[in-house]
């Protein structure tokens, strides 16, 4: 059966049932090389704080949604991007979003969401979470407002990989950061064996991972020219980040 799905809400305490319908509306996937994290995200709460306190979005002008989504290597790819879409739908369904083009919010719920807007975002390994998952629910006929990638996780595209490297990971950055910083490179190849399936170097390299079946096919050039009606995307990364060059 499917895996276990739980969705966090984080409201304002004191607004009104009217003043939460108006509010945007962030659906937060949680980073943690796929394999760990949760829902209640340390790094989620401090990125709430830092927007709240520089007054760019205050606590009581949005809605948190954070998505316990399925963990590797218990659940492989596509478990987790389908549990989070299948949330999204949840939402919809639940809390009457505001979607211009979904037919699912003529319920009764007592309380609305996302009149100003739907939102994903996620960071590492959620953000890429949250590229995909925003492809899947465009394809689905559901409005996306915006999406936010903090140092997403993507492996080289297929056709610019080499056959002698030595990770879909390889690039200039991954080269030059991934080996001065904690964790070792090790725990790269092993999260993304824990999410494929693939469990060695060579069989990560292998036509099944060449496919970008771990990305969900999100570097794919004729893959984003099919997309219509696309948010505005915010990428966020670092001359640090191990995954800049692919980010």
């Amino acid at each position: 059966g499917r895996p276990p799905l739980e969705v966090v809400l984080v409201q304002p305490i004191n607004a009104t049932v009217s003043e939460l319908a108006n509010l945007p509306l962030i659906v937060w996937l949680h980073g943690g090389g796929f394999v760990t994290g949760a829902a209640r995200d340390s790094y989620m709460l401090g990125l709430m704080q830092g927007l709240a306190e520089k007054g760019n979005i205050p606590y009581d002008k949005v809605v948190w949604a954070s998505i316990e989504y399925p963990l590797a290597p218990e659940y492989k790819y596509p478990a987790a991007p389908d549990a989070c879409l299948r949330a999204i739908q949840y939402l919809i369904r639940e809390y009457q979003l505001i979607d211009d083009n979904n037919e699912n919010n003529a319920g009764g719920a007592s309380i609305h969401l996302g009149g100003g807007g739907l939102h994903i975002g996620g960071a590492s390994a959620g953000a890429t979470l949250s590229l995909i998952v925003g492809q899947k629910a465009i394809q689905e006929g559901i409005r996306i407002d915006s999406l936010l990638l903090d140092t997403l996780v993507l492996p080289i595209p297929a056709d610019q990989r080499s056959d002698s490297s030595p990770s879909v990971f390889d690039s200039p950055s991954y080269r030059r950061n991934f080996y001065t910083r904690v964790p070792p490179v090790d725990w790269s190849i092993w999260f993304v064996a824990a999410l494929t399936g693939c469990e060695t170097t060579d069989a990560i390299n292998s036509q099944q991972c060449r496919q970008d079946v771990f990305a969900g096919n999100t570097l794919s050039a004729e893959h984003w020219q099919q997309l219509t009606d696309l948010p505005p995307v915010v990428v966020v990364t670092d001359t640090g980040c191990t995954f800049r060059d692919t980010a």
